[in-house]
């Protein structure tokens, strides 16, 4: 399982947040995941357009106007605040802009006026992770303080592995956007009315949502056990947020008030 992808994943339509609300917001995550291990401190932010990685604290003496310089470019390269603003982070226990097997990658694009998304995963594509970090405590707590800082309606910790090969041939070449699920967010108004099956297990949240889990361990896809759990969690999350062309999550409201 050394090439799996572990990634935490969630998306919402306009959010109208400031380049100083979201510099705030920024803050407040990465406080809430230093907590939860080494390896998520020595925060470095992407500064664009010449990308380039800088230290946290050359980025917080005007972290507005770090936001603000992150802002996407239309087609023609103008900046264009209508499409959001970009904010890419790394975190590892020694600071250092190149990816390794034990860094943490953030992506967060918000303020936006038609999509916003926020990601969150271990390590650096096509490269071994540190399974070290890739566990039930630390992504239960990763989800939860991304879910706290942005105004996620939804989110999902998902795996993908290509290497090992389906548990029901029949649904080999299934796929939703919430395939393999293993721990996801519910808003309360996209919570209204489901009701968790006895397997998954639920975590009621300030907002009146719930944090729900298929299995409190890493989720393997190798184990029969673990993939039936995580069908009716993906099934949950499917009835809860629904999909638009079979793949892609439905397009919600940003989140009004705590998770």
């Amino acid at each position: 399982m050394n090439w799996s992808r572990f990634p935490i994943l969630s998306k919402w339509a306009a959010d109208g947040l400031t380049a100083a609300e979201i510099g705030v917001r920024t803050q407040n995550l990465f406080e809430q995941l230093g907590p939860l291990s080494p390896a998520m401190n020595n925060w470095m932010l992407l500064d664009r357009p010449d990308p380039k990685f800088v230290l946290l604290a050359d980025a917080t003496s005007n972290l507005t106007s770090f936001v603000e310089h992150n802002v996407w470019h239309d087609d023609s390269g103008e900046p264009s605040p209508e499409s959001g603003y970009c904010m890419i982070s790394k975190g590892s226990e020694v600071a250092s802009d190149a990816g390794g097997p034990d860094s943490i990658k953030i992506s967060v694009t918000a303020g936006s006026k038609w999509r916003n998304s926020a990601e969150f995963e271990v390590g650096a594509l096509n490269l071994p992770k540190d399974f070290n970090l890739i566990t039930y405590p630390i992504y239960r707590g990763a989800l939860e303080a991304i879910v706290s800082a942005w105004p996620c309606p939804w989110a999902i910790a998902y795996t993908f592995c290509a290497q090992v090969p389906p548990v029901d041939a029949a649904t080999s070449d299934r796929r939703s956007p919430f395939d393999v699920a293993w721990i996801g967010y519910l808003s309360a108004p996209l919570a209204l009315g489901l009701t968790p099956p006895p397997e998954i297990t639920v975590e009621p949240t300030p907002g009146g949502g719930m944090i729900v889990s298929a299995v409190k361990e890493r989720i393997d896809p190798s184990n029969p056990e673990h993939m039936r759990r995580s069908r009716m969690l993906e099934a949950m999350m499917i009835e809860g947020v629904g999909v638009e062309r079979r793949v892609t999550p439905a397009n919600h409201p940003a989140r009004i008030g705590p998770y």
